[in-house]
């Protein structure tokens, strides 16, 4: 996929948009107020259509922003840095669907980064989708095998009783009337499924919806949900299988150690590899989930963001009980994205510039773990957010594995222009998912 016409322009004054094309988003940061504006509405593009993208920071005191314009993840150019008031405006036309975003850093007087209260740097951007209807995978075939592999790890793991260990947790004062507990469930794989369990204290037998959290990336305990867990049973999964509540000691002796390179590894052998483990952790966690007495047996909720949104939505693919799928800008997508040269979903197992040095067996072995491919077999209502700037999930890969939730799932996906992967993003699901909690 080329980029057919591609213009970079930096402006001392003013933009290249007018004032009727212009949609604009306005944000504070810190002293500053940056202005991004675009010429498509609700930051979708067309084919072969001109996108323009500008940013224009202003406050109290002299500096620079430094601007990048980003197509389908990979850099185009060379970062600029534009003095306070000014406008840096970019502008291309695709030929094929993807993504066009601009990031921005704010500078002093010494193009040293500014940073904000909390210690953060103060950047952000703007992003348009082009054409995000015709988004596909990159690599659009699954294995021949793939729904035998799933079938028969769901076998293995139907062989294995659902056997849980409890050990009683303290909440703070205030939750005296909600139950707590770490557990521990036997699975397949040499690794239990472990979590936290809340739930409120004497429910009726068959009387409670129940929410299965799923985690993030990276190495730590898992969490009670003493607020949700007022109306609900709630099991936030450790994606891992590790022990929680313990010292920060012992999670950053694994995330160094066992840990290190869980994201990336690979054996060559799906299955033997970690994600598809997690995978089987997850259909675990449901079995175990429906197995408390108190579950009414009708309501199964999922949500996770990052890793944890890509466990949520093969949890909706591979466990039919689920009825409401809450995934928040989606990891382990696209994982054939280079093929199409665009970035693919985190962790970027393929992500050479050069297609032809992509290896097609490993291509296949990660296929196994595509979100891409779980999509089609979700049957309940789901929700999904992309940020237009996410450099971790890119929103064009989050975007073709939506395009293939079956039409007649009810689906819906809110992208936000202007968010990157660590900003919170509304999720419209959310609201369902409380009002389901209230019957």
């Amino acid at each position: 996929m080329k980029t057919q016409v591609m213009i970079l322009v930096y402006l001392l004054a003013g933009s290249l948009l007018s004032a009727a094309e212009q949609t604009a988003w306005t944000q504070k940061q810190g002293d500053f107020t940056v202005q991004c504006t675009t010429n498509c509405p609700d930051a979708i593009g067309k084919l072969n259509t001109p996108v323009k993208i500008a940013v224009t920071v202003k406050g109290t005191r002299k500096g620079f922003f430094s601007a990048r314009f980003y197509h389908n993840g990979r850099e185009i150019g060379k970062k600029m840095y534009v003095p306070m008031e000014q406008t840096a405006t970019f502008s291309a036309s695709l030929v094929n669907p993807g993504v066009l975003y601009v990031r921005y850093t704010i500078s002093d007087a010494d193009k040293k980064h500014i940073l904000g209260k909390n210690k953060r740097v103060l950047q952000g951007g703007l992003g348009v989708l082009v054409a995000p209807e015709a988004l596909k995978p990159g690599n659009p075939f699954p294995p021949a095998d793939f729904d035998a592999f799933w079938q028969k790890k769901r076998k293995e793991l139907d062989q294995v009783p659902v056997k849980a260990a409890e050990r009683t947790l303290t909440l703070p004062k205030g939750f005296d009337h909600i139950r707590c507990a770490d557990v521990t469930v036997d699975c397949t794989g040499g690794t239990p499924v472990t979590g936290v369990l809340t739930m409120p204290k004497n429910a009726a037998k068959k009387s409670l919806p129940a929410v299965v959290y799923f985690n993030g990336a990276g190495v730590y305990s898992a969490f009670p949900h003493p607020y949700i867990a007022r109306k609900a049973i709630v099991f936030d999964m450790n994606a891992h299988g590790i022990l929680n509540g313990q010292n920060a000691k012992y999670y950053q002796d694994l995330s160094n150690g066992k840990l290190k390179n869980y994201k990336i590894a690979l054996t060559g052998n799906p299955d033997k590899d970690y994600f598809t483990w997690m995978l089987v952790r997850v259909m675990r966690a449901l079995d175990y989930v429906k197995t408390i007495p108190e579950w009414n047996g009708r309501d199964l909720y999922v949500r996770g963001r990052s890793l944890g949104g890509a466990q949520a939505l093969a949890a909706a693919a591979l466990d039919h009980d689920v009825t409401l799928c809450l995934a928040e800008v989606p990891a382990l997508c696209d994982h054939g994205g280079r093929l199409v040269n665009r970035q693919p979903g985190w962790p970027r197992f393929l992500d050479s510039a050069d297609v032809k040095k992509i290896d097609k067996e490993k291509l296949k072995e990660v296929s196994y773990f595509d979100i891409v491919f779980f999509a089609p077999k979700i049957k309940c209502p789901v929700y999904v957010t992309a940020g237009l700037i996410d450099n971790t999930c890119l929103s064009s890969g989050v975007y073709a594995m939506f395009n293939r939730i079956p039409r007649d799932t009810p689906k819906a996906i809110t992208i936000m222009p202007n968010c990157d992967h660590a900003d919170i993003i509304p999720v419209s699901g959310r609201t369902e998912m409380e009002r389901l909690l209230q019957k």
